[in-house]
């Protein structure tokens, strides 16, 4: 059988708990958002154009922020979507196809959905190569004064991305995202 004193420790531990639990969730929203993010890629690849193997992609994307705290509201917040496509004469060379940007906030445990346009994406991999493939993303979120609080990527082919926002679309880029000339046919 429990005494009073021993019911009022279980009760204060119980209290003690919730109460750090809170202000983890409440310290983690002052240092950053707890954001999760799920990107669902669509991409087709057809025989197109004027020779019989040249390809045609279409590529798109779903984007699903999530925030995870259970009750810090975030925001505003703004994300950038880059996709970008491999070139077919230099595969170091990364070319930013497309340059996304929305703004959103978040409620505790909210989420909010982005559809980007669709980009085409024309090449060529044998004699008369020409153009790009479709290689991957890079998702950039930043809070009001421009700090950014979230980043992912599809791979690790983009390894530094603080350059990301001096690029322009159809510049091409190393992995370190910094500008580079168009690679040359050979």
């Amino acid at each position: 059988m429990m005494t009073h004193s021993c019911h009022s420790l279980h009760r204060l531990f119980f209290l003690g708990f919730l109460l750090a639990a809170f202000s983890a969730d409440a310290m983690a929203q002052g240092a950053a958002p707890q954001l999760e993010c799920l990107v669902t890629k669509s991409k087709k690849t057809r025989i197109e154009g004027g020779d019989y193997d040249d390809k045609t992609q279409r590529v798109a994307f779903d984007i699903n922020v999530i925030n995870k705290s259970m009750s810090g509201t975030t925001g505003p917040l703004q994300a950038v979507f880059y996709s970008f496509g491999e070139s077919v004469h230099d595969r170091k060379a990364f070319k930013l196809l497309q340059k996304d940007v929305f703004d959103f906030d978040l409620a505790p445990r909210g989420s909010v959905n982005h559809t980007t346009p669709e980009i085409e994406l024309k090449f060529d991999t044998t004699n008369a190569s020409f153009g790009e493939k479709y290689k991957g993303w890079v998702l950039l979120v930043t809070d009001g004064e421009g700090k950014t609080v979230f980043e992912q990527k599809s791979s690790v082919f983009i390894a530094e991305a603080t350059n990301l926002p001096n690029l322009k679309i159809g510049d091409f880029c190393n992995k370190n995202a910094e500008p580079i000339p168009a690679p040359a046919r050979r």
